[in-house]
């Protein structure tokens, strides 16, 4: 069994051991996976002659029974000379040995000592146990999502109250979440709304509109639309886009407050420019109907895209309608489909029944489909291939429609081509091979496919189905240089995720001379289709001025749109610009609520791996 040699073994009567990864501290210790009586010996040796990390990972085997009788008395001492040596694991194990009387009598106030040693070195757990509301939150932040630790809503709720209780208000408002939602603890929206209101008074914006939720709704107290419009004037006045978002609500159906269409659509106008989905889609369709503003069918469309593209599913069926008919843009009733598609997958039953009619205009009847296609017609080959995947006049059948992708294919249908390289990529209808998959990646992508040409620049940088390269470390043939060439073709044909790569090579000058003006240009055509990590290095550029003019204001602007999207890192910086007053008004509330939200998000160590691009038709 593998376990982790960084993290505390959390012992005694509150579950501790299920909090983290179950039995820890031996991994790698001996660079094998399974523990033998052989080895608890050699940790013995090493623990005898001084050996702190072993003695430490004795004390977990005696205490857990890994390949040995449990001994929680002979742990206690091996922890005890760990923790003398300075080993902060041992000296936070020691404390809770001491606070709840495993192999010793019970010494809350030698306890604290360790816990206070172990505090010393920034170790969370034994800040939390001080009572470091801080600390508590940020725990129970982890367990809640499973961050470097096994998931436990029970115990983060736990920790959550214990932070609560001290006047936290991050730890306030996601208690009141567990306890609307029953996440971790017995649903009680009573007492949720009794910490959103605690949160709500001492300024929180979050907690205000989670408040005003619960008081439009009747959501664990009497419907009170009034108070309710209080506190989203109050959260949106902080600049919490949500709550800007349902004060438009309220505003346009006169909820709380006297009916105002133009009012609304202010509100519905600053949440979106602050990339609110919701407010993006609810702005298009007043800019479409002409409620609280002129009617602008052509701004309408562009803000049904941008909540689209972050994934609304009402915005991409509206957007779909939109191509379809060719309102407020160029009919488009190829990529009205993919619309339809994305939003049906999410379950949008409307969508579905578009989706339908539009297949069966283009496409008529499967069967004099099919009698074209065995005719050879290439086109008709492509679409029988694209029904028969989906299902649509037919039964769906994957491998049959890889039969007619590949007759396609060999008559130079690129679309064909590129269906076809994506299922033998990813092994659908066929099995997968790479090899095969690079070939009609690279025949679609010579005549022009963008979507081919970004997967053939993916495959060129990974070495997916390149051969072997005895010179390299992970034995693969690739070829960057040729990839930054794809990239460009695909990105210049509008591939956001194109565009967003290629920045991040002539950043790093990886494939290509470094380019840091040339990148900052490629950022921002990817940040301006909504691509959160390019709108994040966008702003980075933006603010310290690498690859065009330093402007703080700007980058603070990019920041808060990638931060929308939950990308941990821009969240930070969003919040380091509020609290320093760089580039923006000073505001520490609001830098505070970042900051915790970038605190729960998963930190982004390294830019996501990049994925192949795969479109359903």
């Amino acid at each position: 069994m593998k376990v982790d040699c960084n993290a505390s073994v959390l012992l005694g009567n509150r579950r501790f051991v299920v909090m983290t990864l179950l039995f820890l501290g031996l991994i790698n210790l001996f660079g094998c996976d399974v523990m033998t009586t052989d080895t608890v010996e050699r940790l013995r040796t090493k623990a005898e002659k001084g050996d702190a990390k072993a003695q430490y990972s004795l004390g977990v085997c005696l205490t857990n029974g890994i390949d040995c009788q449990k001994n929680p008395e002979e742990a206690v001492k091996w922890f005890r000379v760990a923790a003398e040596q300075g080993h902060k694991e041992a000296q936070f194990n020691m404390g809770v040995c001491l606070k709840d009387g495993i192999g010793c009598e019970k010494n809350p106030e030698e306890a604290k000592k360790w816990f206070r040693m172990a505090a010393e070195k920034g170790h969370q757990m034994a800040r939390a146990e001080l009572g470091d509301a801080d600390a508590q939150y940020g725990l129970g932040s982890r367990l809640m999502e499973g961050l470097f630790c096994q998931k436990n809503p029970e115990e983060a709720v736990k920790y959550y109250r214990m932070a609560a209780e001290q006047g936290h208000e991050g730890a306030m408002v996601d208690l009141g979440i567990c306890l609307i939602k029953g996440d971790g603890c017995e649903k009680n929206p009573e007492e949720a709304v009794k910490w959103f209101r605690m949160a709500a008074e001492q300024g929180g914006a979050v907690a205000q509109c989670k408040l005003g939720l619960c008081l439009k709704d009747g959501d664990g107290c009497e419907k009170n639309p009034e108070e309710a419009v209080e506190w989203f004037r109050a959260a949106a006045e902080q600049g919490n886009p949500q709550a800007r978002y349902l004060m438009g609500l309220c505003l346009e159906d006169g909820i709380g407050c006297e009916k105002n269409p133009e009012e609304a659509v202010k509100c519905f106008r600053t949440a979106a420019e602050q990339a609110d989905a919701e407010a993006q889609r609810k702005l298009g369709l007043c800019l479409m109907e002409g409620v609280g503003c002129q009617k602008n069918p052509e701004e309408a469309v562009k803000w049904f895209r941008k909540a689209a593209d972050q994934g609304d599913a009402d915005a991409r069926f509206s957007l779909g309608e939109c191509l379809n008919k060719g309102i407020g843009c160029q009919k488009n009733p190829r990529e009205a489909v993919i619309w339809f598609f994305a939003a049906a997958k999410q379950g949008r039953a409307q969508a579905l029944d578009e989706l339908e009619a539009c297949l069966k205009v283009s496409f008529r009847d499967a069967e004099h489909l099919r009698t074209r296609a065995e005719e050879g017609d290439a086109q008709a080959q492509y679409n029988l291939g694209t029904c028969l995947f989906l299902g649509y006049g037919c039964q769906c059948n994957s491998k049959e429609a890889v039969k007619w992708f590949r007759m396609a294919a060999e008559q130079g249908n690129a679309k064909a081509q590129f269906y076809l390289g994506t299922c033998l990529f990813y092994g659908t209808g066929c099995r997968g091979n790479l090899k095969k998959a690079v070939k009609w990646f690279r025949r679609a992508a010579e005549q022009g496919v963008a979507e081919a040409q970004y997967n053939l620049g993916i495959c060129l940088f990974r070495g997916d189905g390149l051969g072997t390269c005895l010179f390299r470390s992970d034995g693969r043939r690739k070829n960057p240089k040729e990839a930054v060439k794809w990239f460009r073709m695909a990105a210049e044909q509008g591939v956001a995720e194109a565009q967003y790569h290629l920045g991040t090579w002539l950043d790093k000058g990886i494939g290509c001379q470094k380019n840091p003006e040339e990148a900052a240009r490629y950022y921002r055509m990817a940040a301006e289709q909504g691509v959160a990590e390019a709108q994040y290095n966008l702003g980075i550029c933006l603010f310290y001025g690498n690859g065009c003019e330093k402007n703080p204001e700007e980058a603070v602007k990019w920041f808060r749109m990638a931060a929308e999207q939950e990308h941990a890192d821009a969240q930070f910086s969003l919040g380091t610009c509020l609290d320093k007053g760089i580039g923006c008004e000073k505001n520490p509330e609001e830098a505070e609520n970042w900051f915790r939200m970038a605190e729960q998000g998963k930190k982004r160590t390294s830019q996501q791996e990049m994925k192949l691009l795969f479109i359903a038709l």
